[in-house]
């Protein structure tokens, strides 16, 4: 079923940094906090009577926020006067505070109604050390960027509802999306890694298993006189390209055999048995799941080694380039196109992300 875009609406918001509570509003205005008596610095209490006095219905907390921990109360679970933790929503549910991390705050105030939510800059810059102009203007700049992108898209409360909502307002015309089916999601879920993470140096933090071999000897090269270090983060956005879409199609071992020399890129996952070549002298390219799930997984390369696992048929092209022997055995092939009434779709539901 085709997701329905959501328009989001700006939302009156004050910057402010946790500490001195002086902050800055949605337009630029400096804001000074109204603090009670006898004291130096703001509380939470002073802060959603400052946010109420500018209209702001959200406070964005910068600077040194307290962190989590389960041996002290939280920081949002104080004595507010005037205002109630948490409101009714439309469906007549009670919605409150979110403590975990990125943590969220909603307070209504007792005499008007006037809903504030808290939250921090964090949750969408991350660890960037960023006082409540910076903030402002890293957010005005993001929400311009994405509405230049995205037909006049605002963000969201939360990235994640703001990818959410872009993914939605992005996809493909005439895609009317089709679910995998439960089992097959299960099945994904159960043989899927999520990252292909090594130690490719002998010593305790080796991978335990045999058929996994160190490549460099810290006996033989004791120091490495260079290092080369790769950000991987924007690798994540080519895996979102040209993907397929439910529900799903399992295929049995000839007609596996016939996708995967017929269609070497097709959208599909495949269960193989595999063998590494003899010459081999390189990083595993298949992963494999321990025996005990939660050991993790490990990536065969000893010379003559064999296992069974999942992969996705790109993997298993470039392990048949490398010359590693693919036994398929089944598969579940994906939709790569699709019918509306407008004719033939491409789906490629994540392409604007890739």
């Amino acid at each position: 079923m085709r997701p329905k875009p959501y328009h989001f609406r700006s939302i009156p918001t004050l910057w402010v940094d946790y500490v001195s509570g002086r902050g800055v509003f949605s337009n630029g205005q400096a804001v000074r906090p109204k603090i009670g008596e006898r004291r130096k610095n703001p509380n939470l209490l002073d802060m959603l009577d400052t946010a109420a006095e500018v209209g702001a219905e959200r406070i964005m907390f910068t600077g040194t926020v307290p962190v989590n921990d389960r041996e002290v109360r939280h920081w949002l679970l104080v004595q507010t006067p005037g205002w109630n933790a948490g409101w009714i929503d439309q469906a007549g549910q009670m919605v409150g505070h979110w403590l975990g991390t990125p943590v969220t705050g909603r307070f209504e105030r007792v005499a008007t109604g006037q809903r504030v939510e808290v939250r921090t800059a964090a949750e969408w810059f991350g660890s960037t050390p960023l006082n409540p102009e910076q903030a402002r203007q890293a957010w005005d700049a993001t929400a311009f960027l994405v509405g230049e992108a995205f037909r006049g898209q605002h963000l969201g409360k939360t990235p994640a509802a703001t990818g959410t909502n872009l993914w939605a307002v992005s996809l493909p015309a005439g895609l009317d999306l089709e679910q995998v089916t439960d089992d097959i999601a299960q099945e994904l879920h159960r043989t899927s890694g999520q990252h292909h993470l090594e130690h490719l140096v002998g010593g305790l933090s080796f991978a335990a298993h045999e058929d996994c071999v160190p490549l460099v000897d810290p006996v033989v090269l004791p120091r490495l006189e260079t290092f080369a270090y790769v950000d991987g983060r924007f690798m994540y956005a080519s895996l979102c390209r040209e993907l397929g879409v439910g529900p799903g199609v399992r295929l049995n071992r000839a007609d596996t055999v016939d996708l995967l020399d017929r269609d070497p890129y097709a959208r599909a996952r495949v269960l193989v048995r595999f063998k590494v070549p003899d010459t081999w002298n390189h990083a595993g390219i298949l992963g494999v799941r321990h025996a005990r799930a939660e050991e993790g997984w490990y990536y065969p390369n000893r010379p003559g080694a064999v296992g069974e696992t999942w992969a996705d048929t790109a993997e298993l092209h470039v392990a048949r380039k490398a010359g590693w022997l693919i036994d398929p055995i089944e598969s579940v092939a994906f939709t790569k196109t699709t019918t509306s009434e407008g004719g033939r779709v491409v789906v490629r539901p994540l392409d604007t992300f890739a």
